[in-house]
């Protein structure tokens, strides 16, 4: 509405007696016509202009910016998926072993060749052995939900 022309009209009849001790009656009337260009608003046109384009020089910085965190996201979630997962096959050996280990123990220990708290010994170690394993399943789910957010599965 600021750039374009504007066109007032008015107009006014008027019948009256203008000297009050006379018996004379007047009439009168008025007609205005008023058409208006802006001819220059360009400051406030301009400023406007600037005003919505730094705006959209910010929407595209934090879309970058948020572009960059979502590639981050997804770059860390991987590393660590594939972190645990080799975790995973080695703690699954770790386990085996133990389990050997133990089975050894519990022999020799029945044979009198090994003390009680060598083969408890062997028992923790299995324990140890077993929560590593576990911690690096729950790592590899940890890691795989942070993946699965960051692609925009859940929301």
């Amino acid at each position: 509405a600021e750039n374009r022309p504007n066109l007032d009209f008015l107009a006014n009849y008027e019948y009256t007696n203008p000297f009050y001790n006379r018996e004379e009656w007047g009439e009168s009337w008025n007609v205005i016509l008023s058409l208006n260009f802006p001819l220059f608003s360009g400051l406030s046109n301009l400023g406007r202009v600037k005003q919505a384009k730094a705006g959209l020089e910010q929407v595209k910085i934090l879309r970058s910016q948020v572009e960059q965190r979502i590639k981050l996201e997804v770059r860390k979630a991987i590393f660590d998926m594939e972190e645990a997962r080799e975790r995973i096959e080695a703690q699954k050996e770790n386990v085996e072993l133990a389990r050997a280990n133990l089975r050894i123990a519990e022999e020799r220990y029945r044979l009198g060749l090994m003390s009680e708290i060598e083969l408890r010994d062997a028992q923790l170690s299995l324990t140890q052995a077993e929560t590593d394993y576990f911690q690096a399943l729950y790592d590899y789910n940890v890691a795989s939900a942070f993946l699965d957010r960051a692609i925009g599965k859940y929301q």
